[in-house]
């Protein structure tokens, strides 16, 4: 448990240092609208596909709610397929990691959680781009995506 503690404690120090203090903390929330250059998107996914060593890619979804709520999967299967059961209504199942996210200063933060564990997340926005630092709790393995948003159909 302190070993996990210690890397904890080394992940936020260098987001940190990294991203700059962020000193006044000042909160705020983004327009639904999703018209503004700047704005999170609220109407669809936000994607990034991953390669690995020797492996068949695939990709890690991350999609955000007004009322804060944040879900991330990571899946071979598209948008328009995994947007069926990719949604806030089913986090009970358990199916996808979950948490709240916040802004801060332009700065996105969210930790989700799944049955195996914690992915914390810090990054920025602009457009339909999220480029994203994360760090597992699982494996202890960190990684910066860029995301691009593809909006989806809530048939």
């Amino acid at each position: 448990m302190k070993v996990f503690n210690t890397h904890v404690m080394i992940f936020l120090v260098t987001l940190f240092l990294f991203n700059g203090c962020g000193c006044n903390n000042t909160s705020y929330s983004v327009s639904p609208s999703g018209t503004t250059a700047s704005s999170l998107q609220y109407d669809g996914i936000y994607q990034s596909q991953v390669i690995n060593d020797g492996g068949a890619p695939f990709w890690q979804y991350v999609r955000f709610y007004e009322d804060g709520t944040v879900i991330s999967v990571s899946s071979t299967g598209t948008p328009a397929e995994i947007s069926i059961w990719f949604k806030k209504e089913n986090i009970a199942n358990g199916t996808f990691a979950h948490g709240q996210f916040e802004i801060n200063d332009s700065q996105l933060i969210f930790t989700t959680t799944s049955a195996n564990g914690t992915v914390d997340y810090v990054g920025t926005f602009q457009d339909e781009v999220l480029t994203l630092n994360s760090h597992s709790n699982i494996n202890d393995v960190s990684a910066t995506r860029t995301y691009t948003f593809v909006q989806i159909s809530e048939d």
